[in-house]
């Protein structure tokens, strides 16, 4: 049982750590489109990152206005 639980806590941070490296990905793919100019929509669509979270983004990038 002990073993059993263990198994899962395992799997579950797993898990986790692989969607929190989708998502760094997603960002990275979002800041590489942002400073080639790619429009914010596309990349909303494309990324599934939502635009409110694109536009603060957009702003921390130095060369993007």
């Amino acid at each position: 049982m002990m073993l059993e639980a263990e198994g899962r806590g395992w799997k579950r941070g797993v898990e986790k750590g692989l969607e929190k490296g989708e998502y760094r990905k997603s960002i990275q793919a979002a800041q590489n489109m942002l400073s080639k100019d790619f429009d914010i929509d596309t990349i909303s669509q494309i990324s599934g990152i939502p635009l409110e979270e694109l536009e603060i983004l957009k702003s921390s990038l130095p060369h993007i206005t």
